[in-house]
């Protein structure tokens, strides 16, 4: 189980309701938007995005497996320093990423944590800039009814696009979008025998989708410190009955 809720926000409110880099309060978001999750979804203005012109793009020969799962800000916040060149802020890296820090009132105590937090600050960035490979998971993921037409279910909950971003609530100032997100947004399901197993979960209220997102860090956008990712591959899984404590969270469907 999570600690920390994926929350997606309107940069557009963002900058009217707090200042930059803070996060804005969960009562500032339109009540209409609030999935059962405690996920938040709004858009956003669009930003000028920072970042190299000839963005890298994922190695396709590269396992899933070696994807690392992001359950942290703290993992955002390394991989936003690993990517953007930005000099270290070891203090303010410090008070995210460390309780004793954060809780230490004397100076020299303070100091000597820092110090002693440097090498391991130094060695996540370093495997965040070695390994750009991430998981990106969506709890309760509502989907719309089986649409003929397209043979596809549309997500009802927005993935981190360039219209809204998504963050970690223990490190808010941190965030990750993907830009390829549309792509994504009707899962296209030709096999009808599938569809008909999803479907009848759609139809049942006790049923509960996620969504697991693979993707490849190409760039950071500075203006906000968001992470901009390309998705290579996205997961549905459901589970058939929450009420069932033999209900196994079983993967249905996956497209790339």
């Amino acid at each position: 189980m999570k600690n920390y809720r994926i929350v997606l926000v309107s940069v557009a409110l963002a900058l009217t309701a707090c200042s930059k880099g803070s996060a804005p309060k969960a009562e500032n978001l339109t009540p209409s938007t609030h999935p059962s999750d405690g996920s938040k979804v709004t858009s956003q203005q669009p930003q000028a995005t920072i970042q190299s012109s000839s963005l890298p793009n994922p190695d396709p020969g590269v396992s899933f497996e070696k994807y690392q799962t992001i359950t942290s800000g703290n993992q955002l916040m390394f991989i936003y320093y690993a990517l953007s060149g930005m000099p270290v802020d070891y203090k303010q890296i410090a008070s995210n990423y460390s309780v004793d820090y954060r809780s230490t009132q004397d100076e020299f105590k303070k100091n000597d944590i820092l110090n002693s937090l440097k090498p391991t600050i130094d060695s996540n960035i370093a495997n965040a800039k070695n390994n750009r490979y991430l998981v990106w998971t969506i709890d309760n993921t509502p989907l719309s009814h089986y649409d003929f037409s397209s043979k596809s279910f549309t997500t009802q909950q927005e993935i981190p696009t360039n219209s809204s971003y998504g963050y970690y609530q223990d490190v808010p100032q941190y965030h990750i979008t993907f830009t390829n997100a549309k792509n994504y947004t009707a899962l296209r399901v030709s096999d009808e025998s599938l569809a008909k197993k999803i479907e009848s979960m759609v139809s049942n209220p006790n049923s509960l989708f996620s969504l697991k997102i693979y993707a490849f860090a190409q760039g950071v956008d500075l203006s906000n410190r968001t992470v901009n990712c390309l998705i290579t591959k996205v997961e549905l899984f459901g589970k058939p009955n929450i009420y069932d404590a033999k209900s196994n969270d079983a993967l249905l469907f996956t497209q790339q």
